[in-house]
């Protein structure tokens, strides 16, 4: 099974594509909102658009509890399901805890924006009013930038070559793993953990130290 490390890089290399993609509607300049420029100019307006809070639950930044910070989030997932473009009309402000909360849907990929706005709604106590005005200000913030308009050949193709792409990178990293212990000319040893017996250490305290046999 490829190792999670494995699965990020192929992650990542789907996300590398749709932001390449992206560049193309961008004038060739690809969204970078950490950098001095123009991305960090378009995020920073992101930002006061929606009143420094997250999209979702609503809580302006300063009253996030402790730990949880703001993050970027894409609306249509940057995934090899959704295939997401890495665009400034994509992405909003959501806090860490509503942006990892983002619950998974049969096929493995993400429930869309809209349906994990409502969950959160509905566990906030939320009224269906208050909601609904909520979705309309993401759309309208959503459609105003001027996501691209992508026929059905044209997300076909994205969804093919996303899927395409994150299983030749896992393939390529089993691959590779076993080409490397091949060379060897045997099974990789198997490493056993064994704890010692607890030990004082100069400030008095015990501790357990691991030993790799």
């Amino acid at each position: 099974m490829p190792s999670i490390k494995a699965r990020y890089a192929a992650a990542n290399a789907v996300k590398a594509f749709l932001a390449d993609v992206a560049a193309h509607y961008l004038g060739g300049k690809t969204y970078d909102h950490k950098r001095p420029g123009w991305g960090k100019t378009v995020w920073e307006k992101t930002l006061q658009y929606f009143g420094d809070r997250c999209v979702y639950c609503n809580v302006p930044r300063d009253k996030f509890p402790s730990g949880v910070r703001m993050t970027m989030e894409h609306l249509i997932e940057e995934n090899q399901f959704q295939c997401g473009l890495h665009h400034p009309a994509n992405t909003v402000p959501a806090c860490s805890e509503c942006n990892q909360s983002r619950d998974k849907a049969v096929d493995g990929s993400r429930l869309t924006w809209e349906q994990h706005l409502k969950n959160i709604g509905n566990k906030k106590g939320y009224n269906r009013a208050t909601i609904e005005k909520r979705r309309v200000a993401i759309l309208t913030y959503f459609e105003g930038l001027d996501y691209p308009k992508l026929t059905t050949e044209e997300s076909t193709y994205l969804q093919t070559t996303s899927r395409e792409l994150y299983q030749d990178i896992l393939k390529r990293c089993t691959l590779g793993t076993r080409g490397f212990l091949s060379l060897k000319g045997k099974e990789p040893v198997q490493l056993k953990l064994r704890t010692l017996s607890k030990i004082s250490s100069a400030t008095g305290r015990n501790h357990k130290k691991m030993k790799i046999e």
